[in-house]
């Protein structure tokens, strides 16, 4: 992040909330979750203003094998979370990267990458039905999903790049994912 903060890459006046999140070991549980409020807490102020918000937690949205207490609780973003970005006072559309996980699928004619990401969409669009919800997925090594959950002032523009993406050479890389 800092590197991307120091760099000409995104506009002058894009915001960063670049502090890392992590638990010393020996930290106690009600510790842990203390500092992840104030961190949230910090994230949410510092990018108020923004109009798009990019969450990029090291692992995606949560799962059910990692609480937000675990020591890995910090690789992962909760709904709850993701809930306070998306709320209809703050007006703002979102884009959240996961790391989909290496779980069988239920049919051979689709990988789990996939299957999970058309879960995670249904699982947006159900919480955020006032946003517009869109996913890709990156299938160029390891596979990486983004959701992009646009505002009503946005969904013109963001629905126009994502169309610009797979009109480029760059839509070799992703799969759009339409939930069923």
């Amino acid at each position: 992040i800092a590197a991307i903060e120091s760099s000409s890459i995104l506009p002058r006046d894009t915001l960063f909330h670049g502090a890392p999140l992590s638990y010393p070991e020996t930290m106690p549980v009600q510790a842990r979750l203390e500092l992840r409020r104030r961190w949230l807490d910090l994230a949410l102020e510092n990018v108020a203003e923004a109009d798009i918000v990019f969450l990029d937690p090291d692992n995606g949205i949560e799962c059910s094998s990692v609480g937000r207490a675990s020591l890995k609780g910090p690789k992962f973003i909760f709904w709850d979370e993701v809930e306070e970005f998306a709320s209809l006072r703050r007006e703002q559309s979102l884009v959240v990267y996961h790391h989909t996980n290496r779980r069988k699928a239920s049919s051979l004619e689709k990988d789990s990458s996939y299957e999970q990401v058309e879960e995670l969409l249904a699982e947006f669009r159900r919480r955020f039905p006032h946003l517009s919800t869109s996913a890709v997925l990156f299938t160029r090594g390891t596979r990486r999903a983004f959701f992009v959950a646009a505002n009503e002032r946005h969904r013109e523009s963001i629905e126009s790049g994502l169309n610009s993406l797979f009109e480029s050479p760059w839509k070799e890389h992703f799969i759009r994912v339409s939930s069923t």
